[in-house]
């Protein structure tokens, strides 16, 4: 066998071995579903929070319970796979998954307390440290997706960086500050989902 031939059949079995060690518990419909649920509360962040910068807990308060909406749409379903559906090595690939993404999702969760408790004057920035997190937790869980989603996780730090840009004049407080982003941005990951589908 020529050292060609030999070169070529590892990279095929690279990719096979890439293929079977990625994550497939998150189904592209389902976090369709979590998109819509961002785009529906930047269409109803008005009628639900009204003027956001002078009604801060309403504002934060309406995107964590989205968040929790759209947390248990798609954790839901991870857990009924997990417990009904997966193989002892899908069970380890999901524990690995969830250990890769908590953390973001747990420094999110101490920042929003941290600024709404001690200094609420700046949850503006808020969006952008959310988004900036959600970025993280993509770029720690990219070992085990599909390789363009590295793409949407640069969508979410560029948006994070963009929004804390627009903080100050209060822009992260408009609605599609985080329907865009989180909307937008759900979507983008379930067409990378979608097309990975193989």
């Amino acid at each position: 066998m020529r050292l060609d031939e030999a070169l070529s059949q590892v990279k095929v079995l690279k990719r096979q071995v890439v293929l079977v060690q990625r994550f497939r518990c998150y189904r592209w419909n389902m976090v369709a579903l979590t998109g819509a649920v961002g785009i529906l509360g930047a269409v109803n962040q008005q009628r639900f929070v009204g003027d956001a910068r002078h009604h801060v807990m309403e504002y934060v308060s309406y995107w964590i319970v989205l968040a929790a909406i759209a947390l248990t749409v798609v954790g839901s379903e991870i857990l009924a796979k997990y417990v009904f559906v997966s193989s002892a090595y899908e069970r380890r690939q999901t524990r690995t998954a969830i250990l890769q993404f908590a953390p973001c999702l747990t420094v999110g969760a101490a920042m929003t307390l941290g600024i709404v408790t001690a200094c609420p004057e700046h949850a503006e920035l808020l969006p952008a440290m959310w988004a900036m997190c959600f970025s993280l937790g993509l770029f720690a869980s990219c070992t085990q997706l599909p390789r363009a989603m590295f793409a949407v996780a640069a969508f979410y730090l560029v948006a994070g960086v963009v929004l804390l840009r627009v903080a100050t004049d209060t822009s992260s407080f408009t609605p599609w500050a985080m329907g865009i982003t989180f909307g937008g941005g759900q979507w983008l990951t379930a067409v990378v989902l979608w097309t990975d589908r193989s």
